[in-house]
């Protein structure tokens, strides 16, 4: 953990109002659940209907996330602020879905929106990852589905639409 400077404050206080944005789109009810959460000093958020835990991000994975994770049995997405390699605003993600007892961890994701609202994380194309992945965001979690846009310029505008969500 960072000494929380004011910058530090800012910082958390846009990844915070990310993860509500996103989640008013996706349809995600947040609920107070810090008892059952080990996530120390660190925001945290709970859906229950997905079984997933949403942390804006500042730092990194908070400690107690993958002992939260074992415990609950849940996924976990990290959503981070940050700038593209052209240098514009854009929000990033971790992705640590359990299935089956185990964590398969999915990083250097970005968010897709489409023209009707919806929101998907996909592989960072500039990061030219040999084997890509595509999340369809669900009020009951993320979903692994075939990518919605049908060329570039698509992919393109979509990375652009959610590049607007940054606060």
């Amino acid at each position: 953990m960072k000494y929380r400077t004011d910058a530090y404050r800012a910082d958390e206080a846009r990844a915070i109002a990310a993860a509500h944005m996103i989640a008013s789109i996706v349809g995600w009810q947040f609920k107070s659940e810090a008892g059952l959460i080990p996530v120390r000093n660190d925001p945290c958020f709970y859906e229950p209907q997905a079984y997933l835990l949403v942390l804006p991000d500042v730092d990194g994975w908070p400690a107690g996330t993958a002992t939260a994770q074992r415990d609950l049995r849940v996924s976990a997405l990290l959503i981070s602020i940050g700038s593209t390699i052209t240098g514009e605003p854009t929000l990033y993600a971790g992705l640590r879905l359990c299935t089956g007892g185990k964590i398969v961890e999915h990083g250097c994701l970005r968010f897709w929106r489409g023209d009707s609202d919806e929101l998907w994380l996909l592989t960072d194309p500039d990061e030219r990852e040999p084997d890509p992945v595509c999340f369809r965001l669900t009020p009951t979690g993320p979903v692994k589905d075939a990518p919605p846009w049908r060329n570039d310029a698509e992919l393109q505008a979509g990375l652009a639409s959610a590049g607007g969500l940054v606060p």
